[in-house]
């Protein structure tokens, strides 16, 4: 099995400690994210109409969703969303909620939020069902209920929402709101993996991972892993490298492991920088650069890892003044880029 934390051994010598981010099985606490951030018009919603509603509400609604979307003349398009949504537009109350949940625009309000999730919700509109459930899960805006939040999951999974099966899932995994059942569970994490949801394919890796519900099949593990991994899901390029180093269900082979490392510590996985920076500190499968080990403790040990900043300390010791300061602008150039990529606008609002 993939231990939650073990020696990490490459060639059969000892490399450096590595904790794979496992949890058992356990996921992460909650569910993954929510089910679609700032997109505010479901897939394919633009062109579909309601039973019932006459055809000018929904181009008011479309209107005001552009509008919007491209964040011009926000206060406008949210009066024309607004009044589609008292109007009893679902989709138009999901918008709504959203932007009241996300504060985008307008002070944040998860008790408003929750109200205009909940009249789309009542009207069966998925999307609405999976925030009311997060928010009945984390107890945003209501009281933490995690009956509540599995039954609206439950609407969401029936209806076919990838992420209602998912966070259902979780929630029997966990045994929170409804008894715990890895096999209820493995069921409705494969109906989400097999609408390609990154995250799906990670918790049923982690099942065949860990033999949890089904017996231990590495192989199954690393393929949905590489499908989580497509999707730039950190933790399971992480688990790749650490099957890599392994040899778990794949070749032994250090340097690919130290490529999936690479990967997912790009992608800001603490325990990835880690595993880097012991490999560039010790020479391991790649050439010995002190400075690029400064580099990658500095980055995990930012995220608060406790053994990146033992070792970061431990380095900065012996380092000369001009290698600690190549290090510094390694890290200095990694932030300016992660800023960089921050200011970019968010995809969903050029929709």
């Amino acid at each position: 099995m993939i231990q939650p934390r073990a020696w990490l051994l490459i060639g059969g010598t000892a490399l450096l400690g590595v904790a794979a981010s496992v949890w058992l099985g356990l996921g992460h606490g909650g569910a993954w994210v929510k089910p679609l951030g700032n997109l505010l018009l479901a897939p394919g919603s633009e062109n579909r109409t309601l039973a019932g509603e006459p055809a000018e509400d929904v181009a008011t609604f479309s209107l005001g969703s552009a509008q919007f979307s491209s964040h011009s003349d926000f206060l406008q398009a949210f009066d024309l969303m607004e009044r589609a949504a008292e109007q009893g537009n679902a989709e138009a109350q999901f918008n709504v909620g959203v932007v009241y949940y996300d504060g985008e625009g307008m002070e944040r309000n998860e008790a408003a939020a929750a109200a205009w999730f909940r009249l789309a919700a009542q009207q069966n509109f998925p999307p609405a069902q999976v925030y009311l459930g997060w928010m009945y899960e984390n107890g945003e805006g209501l009281d933490k209920d995690f009956s509540q939040a599995a039954r609206w999951y439950r609407l969401a999974a029936e209806a076919g929402h990838a992420y209602g099966e998912l966070n259902l899932g979780l929630l029997y995994h966990r045994g929170e709101g409804v008894p715990q059942d890895l096999a209820a569970a493995r069921e409705y994490y494969r109906k989400a993996s097999d609408q390609d949801l990154a995250e799906a394919h990670y918790q049923l890796a982690l099942l065949y991972a860990n033999a949890q519900s089904v017996p231990l099949d590495y192989a199954m593990a690393h393929a949905l892993f590489l499908k989580a991994a497509r999707h730039h899901h950190p933790d399971a390029m992480f688990l790749i490298g650490y099957m890599h180093a392994m040899g778990f269900g794949v070749p032994l082979d250090g340097k690919e492991a130290l490529s999936w490392y690479q990967k997912a510590g790009e992608e800001g996985h603490a325990e990835a920088q880690y595993a880097l920076g012991t490999a560039y500190n010790f020479g391991n499968h790649v050439e010995r650069d002190p400075s690029t080990a400064y580099f990658w403790f500095g980055l995990a040990a930012a995220q608060n890892h406790v053994e990146a900043q033992t070792a970061l300390k431990a380095l900065n010791a012996t380092l000369k003044p001009q290698q600690i300061a190549v290090g510094e602008q390694k890290l200095l150039r990694w932030h300016k880029k992660v800023t960089f990529r921050r200011s970019l606008p968010d995809p969903a609002h050029l929709l």
